[in-house]
Parts: C-alpha cells; sequence; structure tokens
C-alpha cells in the first residue's frame, strides 16, 4: 500500500500553496497537502528590471535573511538556489556582502563550514532535495525550470526548491524571468 502524506508541518501554508499551484499549473501530480501554520510574510516576491537589479535585491536578503535566522552557536540555515549557471555568480555577491556586514571572525566561521553544515548555501536546485532551511532565496524560477530535462523535471525541481523552507521564501527575479513563465 502507498500512503500519500496530507498534513505539512514543514512549510507554511503560504509557501505550500504556492508551491502547489506551481505544480499543478505544470501538470506535476502532488498529493492534496494541509499545510498547518500560516506564518506572516513567509512568502516574499520581487521581480526587478535588470541584473543589476536582481544582484542588489540578492545581497539585500542575503544578510537579512541570515541576521533573522542564522546564529553563531550553528543554528540556523538559509540556501540561495538559483541557476546552475548562475551558483559561481551569485556565490560571489553571497561572499562579498558578507564580509562587508560580519565581523571577521563571523565571516571566517561561515566560510569555512563544509555543505553539509553549512548555515548559509548557495546551489541549485539538484542540491536541495531532501534539505530542510530555515529562509531560501529562489532567483530566477524560470531559468532553473529550463535547466530540466522535461517538463515535468522542472516542475518538480522547481516544487522541491521552493518546499525547502520552514520559515520564510524569497523569490527574486527579473521581468525577463517573469515575462518567460507566462
Amino acid at each position: 500500500d502507498l500512503y500519500e502524506l496530507t498534513i505539512n508541518y514543514r512549510n507554511p501554508k503560504e509557501v505550500s500553496e504556492a508551491a502547489g499551484k506551481v505544480a499543478n499549473n505544470s501538470g506535476l501530480y502532488i498529493s492534496t497537502v494541509n499545510a498547518v501554520r500560516s506564518v506572516p510574510d513567509s512568502l516574499v516576491t520581487h521581480t526587478v528590471q535588470n541584473q543589476n537589479e536582481l544582484n542588489n535585491m540578492l545581497a539585500k536578503y542575503c544578510i537579512d535573511l541570515f541576521n533573522e535566522f542564522v546564529s553563531e552557536d550553528g543554528s540556523g540555515r538559509v540556501a540561495i538556489i538559483v541557476p546552475q549557471e548562475l551558483i559561481e555568480h551569485a556565490n560571489k555577491i553571497v561572499k562579498n556582502t558578507l564580509s562587508k556586514n560580519l565581523s571577521t571572525k563571523e565571516y571566517a566561521r561561515i566560510i569555512q563550514q563544509n555543505f553539509d553544515d553549512s548555515q548559509i548555501s548557495v546551489c541549485n536546485a539538484e542540491d536541495v532535495k531532501g534539505l530542510e532551511y530555515d529562509a531560501v532565496i529562489l532567483m530566477q524560477p524560470s531559468a532553473i525550470e529550463q535547466e530540466a530535462a522535461s517538463r515535468l523535471s522542472a516542475a518538480a525541481n522547481l516544487y522541491v526548491a521552493m518546499t525547502r523552507p520552514t520559515q520564510r521564501l524569497v523569490v527574486l527575479r527579473t521581468q525577463d524571468d517573469a515575462n518567460f513563465s507566462k
């Protein structure tokens, strides 16, 4: 017998519903899942005009979410999920932002963490399967979809990326990325 999950304890209701809508619109079957908690401001979306504005938003949310969720005791995790082609670029922005805003000691502690224990990670949608974060920044979701081998794989990757946060999902995209998904 196959049992399907019907209650979502991980994600806020707002995040779960948005991810479900994306999956359903793409023809991806997911169980009907009811999130048990609503969290104000758990889903934030920004569409900007160009890459420079996107970089600025990434830097802003990177430090905001770091300050809100990451603790020196090792608790708290933030993921920045980007298309594979943007990993190096996003990683530079994140490191630059953290180096400017954290003490030398805290910055050194953060950048020395390995991927499995990292409190802030830049990764692609494939890397986060099965993982959980306090907050996720999802950048250029349509570009992430375009990397997949098929439409259903794309929908599954995006659904997985959207359902990793326990507290907040921030979706950042350029107008070109938003127009592509329409």
